[in-house]
């Protein structure tokens, strides 16, 4: 053990009882998660993977990308039980800004830290196999020279559009070198299997807790409600179409439309803030969700189309499903052919107006909302973890 893993251990007491209950695992099948987001913020993919995952037999350690300062703990990282086989993992830093994985690479020194705990952690524990899922290329140099049963990339956005005007070459050359290392790539979209080169690809799209949205009886307040309510939830950034948005509300401006979703502060919404029947009420947690959707009629996807959005596979549209609702999107190419289940795409804003209307005229039939909430529980994402579990489990032999 070196010498800054003595000092690990000196710090690292019995009252450490997250660490202790890690320790204590009887499971030997363990799975490090080198999360794109922290643990806390907007419940997506990353999480409900890991937390199925855990469910079906492995180990998790998610670690969130937000370092903790090292002044602000007593440990150069802090380790947290989120339930029976699943914990969160977040290291310290002795850097006062907070990275932005999509325009911050991962330091040497910081490298080297980080490094240092894992090994430190993992040496505490009884491991058969152990598994690296990455989420973004930021990890690669942590990642790149340690040993593990498998390395999976888990690619689910386009990591190089997502901030227009960042200087993505550092980003591209990280992906270049974790697609190679990888033994195994997941995409979400076809979009995306097509733009990566890399061998072992495997699609798993997005999904939803479908029963999680099937909480609130299909026979809701809003069947026998006299509004009609056009719900949209999810970020307002640079890839949501607020022209598009301006448009279809000024159009029918006896439909009432809630937009709920953090606001990017650079984009221009003064029109919008100006009609009469549109509201934005800002992030709302995870555990809000269910109740919010069952007072809408039809979810809403009024993106931008773009690289971005081409490789999207969009969370929303199985929750939406799930709670029983059709949803109208512009044309992204993940959601084509769902129109017997009332799932639209379109091109212009006109047709946009065209397949609201004739979803609005559809939404209370509650045959119809049982098909929609069918597919959503072919797409719950126990289903996808498991597909994450037959990927894995090749290599455990």
């Amino acid at each position: 053990m070196t010498g800054y893993l003595h000092k690990l251990a000196s710090r690292v007491t019995a009252n450490d009882c997250d660490l202790i209950s890690l320790v204590t695992q009887s499971d030997q099948s363990y799975i490090l998660v080198f999360g794109l987001i922290d643990w806390g913020f907007r419940h997506q993919r990353p999480q409900h993977i890991a937390t199925k995952l855990s469910k079906i037999g492995y180990t998790i350690i998610y670690i969130s990308p937000t370092p903790v300062l090292s002044f602000r703990s007593k440990l150069p990282f802090i380790l947290r039980q989120l339930s029976t086989r699943l914990f969160e993992l977040r290291l310290c830093t002795l850097f006062p800004r907070s990275p932005c994985l999509h325009t911050s690479e991962l330091t040497a020194d910081n490298v080297s830290r980080y490094q240092h705990v894992i090994d430190y952690i993992l040496s505490r524990v009884s491991i058969r196999y152990l598994h690296a899922l990455v989420h973004h290329p930021y990890w690669y140099p942590l990642i790149a020279n340690s040993t593990y049963t498998s390395i999976v990339y888990d690619c689910f956005d386009l990591h190089s559009s997502f901030f227009p005007s960042a200087d993505p070459s550092y980003l591209k050359q990280s992906e270049t070198a974790l697609l190679q290392r990888a033994n195994e790539v997941i995409v979400t979209s076809r979009f995306l299997h097509d733009r990566l080169n890399a061998n072992n690809m495997s699609l798993i799209t997005n999904g939803c807790d479908a029963q999680y949205f099937h909480v609130i009886d299909c026979e809701n307040s809003t069947l026998t409600s006299k509004s009609l309510t056009v719900g949209y939830i999810g970020a307002v950034s640079h890839w949501f179409d607020h022209a598009l948005l301006d448009f279809v509300c000024r159009s029918r401006p006896y439909l009432s439309f809630e937009i709920f979703g953090s606001i990017d502060k650079h984009l221009s919404l003064s029109s919008l803030y100006t009609a009469r029947n549109v509201s934005f009420h800002g992030e709302v947690p995870y555990s809000d969700l269910p109740h919010l959707m069952s007072t809408f009629d039809v979810g809403i996807i009024p993106f931008i189309i773009s690289d971005l959005t081409l490789a999207t596979n969009p969370v929303k549209v199985y929750e939406y499903a799930a709670s029983g609702l059709p949803v109208v999107s512009t044309a992204l190419p993940e959601l084509k052919g769902l129109e017997h289940i009332q799932i639209y795409t379109t091109n212009t804003a006109h047709d946009f107006v065209h397949f609201l209307d004739l979803a609005l005229s559809l939404c209370r039939i509650p045959s119809y909302a049982a098909y929609r909430r069918q597919w959503a529980h072919k797409n719950d994402w126990i289903v996808k973890a498991l597909e994450f579990k037959s990927i894995l489990s090749k290599y455990e032999s």
